[in-house]
């Protein structure tokens, strides 16, 4: 492959309806019985991953390391708003993204 030939245009990489049960409620009683959402994340990147080039993953995002992080910080208490959740599972995933050198994420959380 000619390298020269890749675009270096915005490139994507999504996981698409992860799907988790978290409690999640404004009052205790509604946070007693968990609630399954479904979580889209999509990783954007200005300059595609450097593994398109090196078919090695320390060179791109591990996708199981990310769903960890979701996992973690949803399952980590209670929620009483999907916007905090939503808001959590962002600051995560993109202090990742720094430690691992990227920049610019999306996030969509949808119950």
């Amino acid at each position: 492959m000619n390298h020269n030939s890749i675009n270096n245009s915005l490139s994507a990489l999504s996981i698409l309806d992860l799907r988790l049960f978290v409690h999640l409620g404004n009052s205790v009683s509604e946070q007693i019985e968990a609630q399954e959402i479904s979580i889209d994340i999509t990783f954007s990147f200005a300059v595609p991953p450097k593994a398109i080039y090196t078919d090695d993953i320390s060179d791109t995002i591990c996708y199981a390391r990310a769903t960890e992080v979701i996992r973690d910080i949803a399952y980590e208490k209670p929620f009483k708003l999907i916007e905090h959740l939503t808001v959590s599972i962002y600051n995560g995933l993109n202090q990742y993204l720094i430690d691992k050198g990227y920049e610019g994420i999306s996030l969509k959380v949808a119950l």
